[in-house]
């Protein structure tokens, strides 16, 4: 950076001085020939005397506001009390980084679960009525005296035929669980004594004793009984059976005439069957309804969701119908919401065939259904199976089920609220690789009112774990300093945004350290990680601004070298030929004068070089004086007030003369010239204000002998 305003004064005096010099002659000359004719004299001999003639070399004052302020580092400002002052300032910012939906996942593992028929249940049947048994049938022929008169008797016991029955609804099955009762039908005149048994048989071409049925209580004339339960559990039953009774009677002490309501007088008996779950069997089978749930757990090591919103994902249901009959599959999935509701979907499946559901639960909402506000550690599912009835005996088995093999996507939500495992960020590589505010600078100088302001804009409903480091480097000197930074950013409803102030008490070394380097290269990268409880949403965004200001209150701690590169030049024009052989022949002195006005509050010195060839302007060596000359200037500090600022210019000179090898540098006909500022180190702080400069003139002033005769 160009720091320097050329400002260029240069009196092209070598034709003024020829017309002098002719001038002189001319007089001379006249004053000659009245010397011929005057009265005889010793030859007369014209005397010497000395003049002196100036040229301007080019110079460049430095001013402070017009070559330091631009559009981005150096600023126009005030101080407090108005003083137009200079700022320094750096800024930059990230370009955000967000959330994705791949940073947000709920990945719940595979499972497999059978929803099986299980208990199967047949239902109450209708009761079964036997024929009825009669008078005749039941007491024997020789307690007839005559046709209608009962002859007295005592106690007796009695067996009717057997009763059979036949139910239509099943072939046979195998109870898991049932009953069955019968209910007595005492429709005679005779009394019945306690303990009146009916033995029960299944019958299948053979018969099977199931157990007896005994009435522990007498059964009174016209009267109806029912019985305590015959236990069916684990025995396999078929469709008929059959009873065979012991009836005890009670004695007739006389006769009794029959009329003929008693003639007609009988015995019955109802046979009812509860209702049986059974575990194999052939039979008509109403529709059954099965309901069996699986709780997916969530791989480890996930976010732990406490609620969300779902932005892709889906449930893959294959199911395998073992069943004889067809059914609908119905599955709640109670974790996932739509419109409030338990996301619920069903499925037809035929009897022994395969079927796929998959489910897009895009855009659901994700809860936990059993304790609201505590995390999801599992997703359930709940299957319910509902098989078709059927008209006809079909064989059937509690083993019968429908098999569900569950398949879910890694889920990726939309939004979540919980504990966040880990979302990290890497924050871009923020680099500042074409600093030119020091690069024609040299030296260190301390900003000690510097800071760094890290400007953190969050979206994320979470606290931000920031790493960053800051690296600071100078290439030509291989300088670098290194600050790093760890803070937290706040969560986004606490603040949307996290201002860290980095100054010189935040770290060691600190942002001033940074800066006394005069770095070519800023370079800002590192890492955020986002975890913890809260809430974060895909398209969530962080990132960081920074601004790097401080009011020019400098401390110069080694000298600074303002570098121009800008090159000037004495050329042809600026010296004719004859200005030039004067120099070398009839030069009785010359001296370089400087004349400085500084009104910065720091001395220094200027460099001021002269040479013939352009490219050797950079360097102090000399490898010829008469081919190059290096000037150096003492400059004085300008007078501070109590404030700090300049109070009063001060005004500096400085001569230089030349050797007679160094003036024939002047035989040739472009003399380039370049210059270079050095401030010098300070015992502490100065202030600078946007007008401070450095007026700096430089003359050269040459005593040439005027010698007439010879000229």
């Amino acid at each position: 950076m160009c720091i320097f305003t050329r400002i260029k004064n240069k009196m092209y005096a070598g034709s003024i001085i020829k017309v002098v010099i002719m001038t002189i002659k001319k007089v001379f000359t006249i004053f000659s020939l009245l010397l011929l004719f005057a009265c005889s004299v010793n030859d007369p001999k014209l005397p010497e005397w000395d003049t002196d003639w100036k040229i301007y070399m080019p110079t460049q004052d430095f001013i402070m506001g017009e070559e330091i302020i631009n559009d981005s580092t150096f600023l126009a400002g005030y101080a407090n009390d108005s003083i137009p002052i200079i700022l320094f300032k750096l800024e930059d910012s990230t370009d955000w980084e967000r959330v994705e939906a791949s940073d947000l996942v709920l990945d719940p593992q595979t499972d497999h679960f059978s929803a099986g028929i299980g208990d199967i249940e047949l239902g109450d049947y209708d009761d079964l009525y036997s024929d009825s048994t009669r008078i005749p049938e039941i007491i024997p022929a020789e307690l007839f005296a005559v046709t209608d008169t009962l002859i007295p008797y005592d106690s007796l016991t009695v067996y009717p035929p057997d009763d059979s029955f036949e139910f239509t609804e099943y072939e046979y099955v195998t109870v898991e669980k049932g009953e069955l009762w019968i209910t007595f039908c005492n429709e005679t005149f005779l009394n019945l004594r306690e303990g009146l048994i009916a033995k029960i048989y299944s019958e299948n071409g053979t018969s099977q004793y199931l157990g007896e049925i005994e009435f522990t209580q007498p059964i009174s004339a016209h009267s109806t009984v029912q019985s305590e339960p015959l236990i069916l559990n684990n025995r396999t039953i078929y469709n008929k059976f059959r009873i065979e009774y012991i009836i005890p009677v009670e004695a007739n002490p006389s006769p009794r005439y029959l009329s003929e309501d008693d003639r007609n007088g009988y015995f019955c008996t109802v046979l009812s069957m509860g209702e049986l779950i059974i575990t194999e069997g052939r039979a008509k089978v109403p529709e059954q309804t099965a309901v069996d749930s699986a709780a997916v757990e969530i791989k480890e090591k996930d976010n732990q969701i406490i609620s969300g919103t779902v932005e892709s994902g889906s449930i893959h249901f294959n199911i395998q119908n073992m069943l004889p009959v067809g059914c609908y599959v119905t599955v709640s999935l109670p974790n996932f919401r739509e419109n409030g509701l338990v996301k619920t979907f069903s499925s037809r499946i035929t009897a022994g065939m395969n079927g796929v559901i998959t489910e897009d639960i895009s855009g659901l909402a994700v809860i936990n259904h059993r304790s609201s506000g505590s995390v999801i550690d599992s997703l359930d599912y709940i299957a319910t199976i509902n098989s078709d009835s059927t008209t006809e005996p079909i064989l059937i088995t509690s083993e019968d089920s429908v098999i569900v093999d569950v398949t879910t996507d890694s889920i990726r939500m939309a939004s979540v609220t919980g504990i966040i495992d880990t979302v990290d960020f890497d924050i871009e590589s923020l680099e500042l690789d074409e600093i030119d505010v020091f690069e024609d600078i040299e030296g260190q100088i301390r900003l000690n009112d510097l800071e760094m302001h890290l400007v953190f804009e969050n979206e994320i409903d979470l606290p931000i774990y920031a790493n960053l480091k800051i690296v600071g480097k100078r290439t030509d000197t291989a300088d670098s300093v290194v600050i790093n930074v760890s803070e937290t950013i706040k969560a986004a409803s606490a603040s949307p945004t996290t201002i860290i102030n980095i100054n010189d008490a935040y770290s060691d070394p600190s942002i001033v350290d940074l800066l006394e380097i005069l770095p070519d290269d800023i370079k800002i990268a590192g890492n955020a990680t986002v975890f913890g409880e809260g809430s974060v949403s895909v398209g969530d965004g962080l990132r960081a601004r920074y601004t790097i200001s401080s009011p020019l209150t400098i401390q110069i701690d080694e000298a600074l070298t303002f570098k121009s590169n800008e090159i000037d030049s004495i050329t042809y024009d600026d010296l004719d030929e004859e200005q030039r052989d004067q120099i070398v022949n009839d030069l009785a002195d010359v001296s370089a004068m400087f004349n400085f006005i500084n009104h910065i509050p720091i001395g220094g010195q200027l460099k001021y070089y002269m040479a013939i060839d352009s490219t050797d302007l950079y360097s102090d060596d000399i490898a010829e004086p008469s081919t190059k000359i290096v000037i150096e200037a003492n400059i004085g500090p300008a007078i501070k007030g109590a404030d700090g600022y300049v109070q009063a210019a001060v005004l500096s000179e400085w001569n230089q003369e030349f050797t007679d090898e160094q003036l024939e540098i002047f035989n040739y006909p472009t003399i380039y010239t370049r210059q270079e500022l050095t401030i010098l180190s300070t015992d502490g702080e100065v202030k600078i204000r946007q007008d401070d400069s450095i007026e700096i003139e430089a003359i050269l002033d040459f005593k040439i002998t005027v010698d007439i005769e010879s000229d």
